[in-house]
């Protein structure tokens, strides 16, 4: 009689080790790895969180993409490829923090899984100095004592400015004033100009690039309405990103102004063929995006025109 129930015994553990087996078999293993860039951050600073899956094969995984933050950790923005998420995160708590796991879907041979990353702790600092306990209270707002000059002047300035346009409206419906109207250019014919106008001197190769990046930044701003000139180009850089501008190249834009800034910032002094290839990238920038479609607008001559102009070799 022992000998059986300890038969029966055995028998029962070896079903219950199958149905375990079986079951670890019916989840494919997969393994999820999250990393961040920096253990420690300012209050406000940006902290990467990336999540990986390098091991998923025959299937798909499903980041999620609508959330807002993690825990106290604002998202501000995702990036997702096939195999990875990348999160840009900020806190404005200090003191240690954790960001918490997230729950991952995926699939395999049509079978829907779900695994949740780890946790990762995170040290926020203030921007306060030691010997700063606390912001300041703000001081209270002055009496400033009323003015009526500005509004004297104002209230006389209103009434020319209607008088002068009264003036003209009068003089241009009897036909005394003349508006001149003229097609407007196209920028890629503006920067072609441009372009061939510029003449390289191996001794003024950095004022060349200075030229040519500017060709190229006036051309942005003439025809997609950026602040090219005056950006750097970081911020030109993002902002064409943003646009999301049909035909063009950003990886061709990205390199040809990474390689004006080292002639005009670094010092770095290009041989000739060099200087001819970031010339052709910088024509075929232009054709890349200029307009498919010729529809030319009549305004008046009262607009300053695009003067072009060249150094002239020293």
């Amino acid at each position: 009689m022992y000998i059986k129930r300890r038969i029966i015994s055995l028998l029962v553990l070896c079903v219950f080790i199958l149905l375990c087996f079986a079951e670890s078999e019916n989840t494919p293993p997969i393994e999820v790895k999250t990393t961040i860039d920096r253990q420690e951050i300012t209050v406000g600073d940006n902290i990467i969180y990336m999540v990986e899956c390098e091991d998923l094969q025959k299937g798909d995984i499903e980041f999620p993409l609508n959330l807002k933050s993690l825990g106290n950790f604002e998202i501000k923005d995702v990036e997702v490829d096939e195999k990875q998420a990348i999160y840009t995160l900020t806190n404005f708590n200090v003191g240690e923090d954790t960001i918490p796991p997230i729950t991952l879907k995926y699939k395999i041979d049509g079978e829907e899984y779900e695994i949740e990353t780890g946790k990762i702790s995170v040290t926020i600092k203030s921007v306060l100095t030691p010997d700063i306990k606390d912001i300041r209270d703000i001081k209270p707002p002055l009496d400033i004592p009323l003015n009526k000059l500005p509004f004297i002047l104002g209230f006389i300035s209103a009434v020319l400015i209607g008088g002068c346009v009264y003036f003209l409206l009068k003089k241009i419906k009897k036909g005394r004033i003349h508006i001149i109207e003229k097609e407007i250019r196209p920028a890629h014919e503006i920067a072609y100009e441009r372009l061939k106008l510029l003449k390289l001197d191996e001794r003024r190769v950095k004022e060349y690039y200075i030229e040519l990046s500017d060709t190229i930044r006036r051309y942005i701003e003439a025809r997609f309405g950026i602040s090219a000139p005056t950006e750097t180009t970081y911020e030109l850089l993002a902002a064409l990103k943003k646009k999301k501008i049909k035909y063009l190249n950003f990886n061709h834009m990205r390199d040809f102004f990474w390689g004006c800034d080292l002639v005009k910032f670094a010092k770095y002094v290009p041989d000739i063929d060099a200087v001819k290839r970031d010339s052709n990238s910088a024509r075929l920038i232009i054709d890349e995006t200029r307009e498919r479609e010729e529809r030319p607008d009549r305004i008046a001559t009262h607009s300053t025109p695009y003067i072009v102009t060249t150094g002239q070799a020293g």
